[in-house]
């Protein structure tokens, strides 16, 4: 009875416990040092209060810029609410900065410049609301931190199928998942914050966040793959030996892919042995001129071409491709939007006749009137060369390897009866 009634009488008073974990007692402790501290701070003048404590939130305070632009105090806009904020002095170095130079006057600030732009790499969602995809090496307007830049961005996603960590390039985002986007930018902290615009203009009737993400690293090179398939097709087949041409187009780039692997559509694999000699490279009255000629007359001999060796004999009708995988090139575009510098009337036609913004190809498509290209190799057709049911030849075992063959492999050969 004692406990319970010391425990009953110590709940008024506010000195609790400081080892208490519940939310009222850190309440309490909470309203007590506030009053505290505004007891010792209330004889002081206002200047030294605010130099010890800081500024306190909800006050007017007045604050001076250097080397702001003319035309940021000609076009200023009440309108227009600005947002100051701040940045590292380490990131600060790379502002202003366009395909790898620097508005800056100064070599010495355009090297600064130079040092902090990296890739940046970010995982990015196309937003819910945003009709269609986004495309790969299209400009767009990216809110990163307290920048606001346009960059050419490439989106790629990590390739399951590799074991040794390949990024696959992506010509359009995916429309419910996750991606990567590589873009050319200043150097930030991993986590920040990205949200992509496809434009800037306050006329467009559908919504105009184009995706959402975070920053995940930054990076001085990414290597980003692309799916190569080469195509072509035999000219003169000896058993299981055959010359291919159409896929490459001179020998030096033959020469960089002997010994890699081969399909027909068959599925006969075969390897690349050795590249023809281009007939150019031969000279006039040579043994390789007179045999050139020779050979001309039997078969021609194409630029590029290769002879390969495949499991099976080949059809002149079968296709031969090559899947391989190379380097995609990464645009170095970055400008710092400055639309505050812009007339109020170019702000809300949302930037489209500004002098630092680039272009998308379809802008520039619909002001010069150029229709989308059009390949004929992309457009379906029917398939009328070929007939419908294929004749292949039969299998022909030879001889002494029937010999070898163990008896429930061997071929069972009936003779017609008469």
């Amino acid at each position: 009875e004692s406990k319970k009634g010391k425990a009953s009488a110590g709940d008024g008073d506010d000195a609790k416990d400081p080892d208490a974990n519940t939310n009222d007692d850190f309440n309490r402790l909470r309203l007590q040092r506030e009053k505290t501290k505004e007891s010792e701070l209330a004889d002081l003048d206002p200047e030294t209060r605010v130099f010890i404590e800081g500024i306190p939130p909800g006050a007017y305070i007045r604050f001076e810029l250097d080397n702001i632009p003319k035309e940021f105090v000609d076009n200023f806009d009440p309108r227009f609410p600005l947002i100051a904020g701040g940045i590292n002095a380490s990131e600060a170095a790379g502002d202003g900065v366009l395909v790898e130079s620097s508005f800056t006057k100064s070599g010495a600030g355009a090297l600064r410049a130079s040092r902090n732009m990296t890739f940046v790499h970010s995982r990015i969602k196309r937003h819910r609301w945003k009709t269609g995809v986004l495309k790969s090496n299209d400009a767009i307007f990216v809110s990163i931190g307290w920048r606001r830049l346009q960059v050419i961005p490439q989106y790629c996603m990590p390739d399951e199928k590799s074991n040794a960590g390949r990024i696959r390039y992506l010509k359009y985002t995916p429309e419910y998942m996750h991606c990567s986007a590589v873009f050319w930018a200043p150097q930030c902290v991993p986590g920040t914050g990205v949200i992509m615009f496809s434009t800037l203009s306050r006329d467009v009737a559908s919504f105009r966040i184009a995706a959402t993400g975070i920053v995940t690293e930054c990076l001085p090179e990414i290597k980003i793959m692309k799916k190569l398939k080469l195509v072509g097709e035999p000219y003169e087949i000896h058993k299981n030996s055959a010359f291919i041409k159409g896929m490459f187009t001179s020998e030096l780039e033959v020469s960089k892919f002997i010994g890699a692997a081969i399909r027909t559509v068959s599925g006969i694999r075969g390897t690349i042995k050795k590249a023809i000699r281009d007939p150019k490279d031969f000279k006039v009255g040579s043994k390789e001129d007179d045999e050139y000629k020779r050979k001309e007359r039997m078969t021609s001999i194409h630029a590029g071409a290769f002879r390969a060796t495949f499991e099976d004999r080949l059809l002149r009708s079968d296709l031969v491709f090559l899947r391989a995988w190379v380097a995609v090139e990464k645009k170095k575009f970055c400008v710092t939007i400055t639309s505050l510098l812009e007339r109020v009337e170019q702000r809300l036609s949302g930037m489209k006749q500004a002098p630092w913004r680039m272009k998308t190809i379809r802008e520039l498509r619909i002001e010069n009137q150029v229709a989308v290209p059009s390949r004929p190799d992309s457009h379906y057709r029917d398939i009328n060369e070929r007939p419908e049911f294929r004749k292949f030849n039969p299998l022909r075992v030879p001889t002494k390897l029937q010999v070898e063959l163990p008896f429930a492999s061997k071929i069972q050969e009936f003779l017609p009866k008469k």
